[in-house]
């Protein structure tokens, strides 16, 4: 008999990479993305997917940022504008920076990078910075407890000019 043809399933997969930040004296974290990283990332879900018998389907690339130890207050993460291109090219589903200090998660979808990119049509900085929570109303207040606060911005232009708004992303 025949054999029967078999089908791979597609899933999602993760594109992981890691980047280690730079950290000033003042407590400041940066890096920068690069399109080799994207590459990198998008090579790894492949792999990934091929070691799990599928195909890769949807690609969400996770950044590790790796501060060596050092607790960062402030962050900032430079996408130059070909890195954007790059990852809406590939219809890369979302990033993912996980930094380990401070233990945060930045999420951002193609439509969020699509619309970023739209608007600034240059290279990026996504700032995070703790903040004050004094200065929250009472109600940010109680449902925030003792737990930190920080504001995400994301500017072009080397910081004069701020990304609007993020469409449907």
């Amino acid at each position: 008999p025949a054999p029967v043809p078999t089908t791979k399933l597609t899933e999602p997969v993760d594109g992981k990479t890691e980047i280690k930040a730079t950290v000033d004296s003042s407590g400041t974290a940066s890096i920068s993305i690069t399109e080799q990283d994207i590459l990198d990332a998008i090579a790894n879900a492949k792999a990934e997917a091929e070691k799990n018998g599928v195909n890769a389907g949807e690609i969400t690339l996770v950044i590790n940022v790796s501060t060596d130890g050092k607790n960062a207050s402030d962050f900032t993460v430079n996408l130059p504008k070909t890195t954007l291109q790059k990852i809406i090219s590939n219809k890369i589903a979302g990033i993912e920076l996980a930094i380990d200090h401070p233990d945060i998660t930045i999420g951002i979808n193609l439509l969020a990078v699509t619309e970023i990119n739209k608007q600034a049509n240059a290279d990026i900085q996504i700032t995070v910075t703790k903040t004050d929570s004094s200065k929250l109303s009472t109600a940010a207040k109680n449902t925030i407890g003792s737990r930190p606060v920080y504001e995400f911005k994301v500017s072009y232009q080397n910081g004069s000019k701020n990304v609007s708004n993020f469409g449907s992303g």
